[in-house]
Formats: C-alpha cells, structure tokens, sequence
C-alpha cells in the first residue's frame, strides 16, 4: 500500500501532490455526491436539517476522534514505533518507526473505506424501499389533510346553514 513504503527519494513533493490530488478527486464526492441527496430525498422535509446535521457531526467527530488517535495508538502499541528515538534528523535511517506508522496510518485508513463501501453498497438495496416509504406516508398525510380540510369545510357548512334560517326568519319579523 501507499504508506507502507517511503516516497522516492527527493521527489516527496511529487509523490505526496499525487497522492492528494487523486485522494481530492476520488474521496470527496461522498458527502456532496451521495450523502446529503440521499438524505435530502429519504428525509422528511421537517426534519431534514436536523438529520444532515447529525450525519456530518457523526462522521467529523468519529474521524476527528478515532483518526489521529488510532494512528498514534496503533503505531507506538501495535507496530512498535519508538517514539524516545523519533527525531526530525534520522527520520529517513529509522525505518522501522516509518513502517510503524506507514502500518498505522494504513489501517486507519483502509478499514474505514471498507466499511463505507458496504454502506454504499447496502444503498442499492435499501434506497428504493426508504424511499417508497417516503412517498407513501406522504402520501397518507396528504389524504389525511383533505380529509381534514373537507370536514372542517363541512362543519364551517353546516354552522352557516343552521345560521341562515335565524336570519331569515329575523328579516321577516320586522316591519319594512
């Protein structure tokens, strides 16, 4: 894998750019591209803020807390890295912390991108059916509503028409 190997020498700056700019061109369009439409079409309208919101604390807060955390764990108690003979000068004749922490930095972020494949993988079978769901409960809240409406309306009907014959009757009493 990438981290498991140092980049050649005196071309770190090419090989490092490469690495993000494919990262930025392929790791990105999961928030963007599938997250929040998703959400936005599976979501009641009601709740739909409060929903995205969650969804983008959730994943800022676990990679905020389990990333960097879980590279420094793994590194020092897993893979051995030693951090007493870490210093900026011998970086490149220590190879063992470098593979220590390229071992590290690769779980951390391969098993991750593991899950969120099976995630997004589960999404074909079950988006259809949240999202039926969706549109039938709109559905019935819409019939609810007229119904509602219609009754309310009837009952606004009703209340004139037992009005009506008062006035009517009123009129005839007096005298022009």
């Amino acid at each position: 894998f990438i981290f498991m190997q140092a980049p050649p020498e005196g071309q770190a700056f090419g090989y490092y750019f490469a690495l993000m700019v494919v990262l930025g061109l392929t790791a990105t369009w999961c928030g963007v591209g599938v997250n929040l439409p998703i959400l936005s079409e599976i979501v009641a309208g009601e709740r739909r803020a409060t929903i995205m919101a969650w969804e983008g604390t959730l994943e800022s807060s676990c990679s905020a807390i389990f990333g960097n955390a879980m590279v420094g764990f793994l590194a020092q108690n897993v893979f051995g890295y030693d951090l007493s003979s870490a210093n900026a000068e011998s970086v490149a004749d220590n190879t063992e912390n470098v593979k220590a922490l390229g071992s590290a930095l690769m779980l951390v972020s391969f098993f991750p991108w593991v899950l969120c494949f099976m995630c997004y993988t589960l999404l074909h079978w079950s988006y259809g059916r949240d999202l039926r769901r969706l549109r039938e409960r709109q559905q019935m809240q819409r019939v609810e509503k007229a119904a509602r409406t219609a009754d309310a309306a009837e009952a606004i009907l009703q209340d004139a028409e037992s009005k009506a014959p008062c006035a009517a009757s009123q009129q005839e009493v007096v005298p022009s």
